[in-house]
């Protein structure tokens, strides 16, 4: 009988191998818990996947905060110029923003391109810090002025079909 047993355990055995239904147990509870090798993996690419996503978010919040304007654009003056159209060559003026930016003001100069009423602006933008008055940016832009005859001698409005 005892014979009978220990065979059966061990075509019992067997078959338990060859299903892969050996259970390692090392005595320390189920045979299905994680190891401390594999929670420590995990947590490692855990944390670093976090940090990289901080990472980014953290510069992409730094590059919109730079991007964020606090003073006057240089567009505001060439806004009112072209709405007023007062161009002449020459010209010359400047100003301040008043209360809406106290800390700055602006200039501009107008040069005739072309006879055909073609004008050049260029705006200035200063800021001031104490008691220095810093140039803080600047445009250009051309404008057209529908009634503008041509003051100074020598330019011309381009043409088609002209001999030179």
């Amino acid at each position: 009988m005892f014979k009978q047993t220990l065979q059966n355990l061990c075509i019992d055995d067997m078959t338990a191998i060859t299903k892969n239904k050996v259970r390692r147990n090392n005595g320390y509870g189920s045979a299905s818990a994680f190891t401390l090798l594999e929670v420590m993996i995990a947590l490692g690419i855990f944390f670093t996947a976090t940090f990289a996503i901080l990472g980014v978010v953290s510069r992409g919040i730094s590059a919109a905060r730079n991007l964020q304007v606090s003073g006057p654009d240089p567009s505001l003056i060439a806004a009112e110029l072209s709405v007023t159209n007062k161009l002449e060559d020459g010209m010359v003026d400047s100003g301040d923003f008043g209360k809406i930016y106290p800390d700055y003001s602006w200039s501009y100069e107008v040069f005739e391109v072309a006879t055909n009423g073609l004008f050049k602006v260029d705006i200035h933008l200063y800021r001031k810090s104490g008691y220095v008055r810093e140039e803080d940016s600047k445009m250009s832009v051309l404008m057209y002025k529908t009634d503008a005859r041509g003051t100074r001698p020598g330019l011309s409005s381009p043409g088609f079909g002209t001999r030179r």
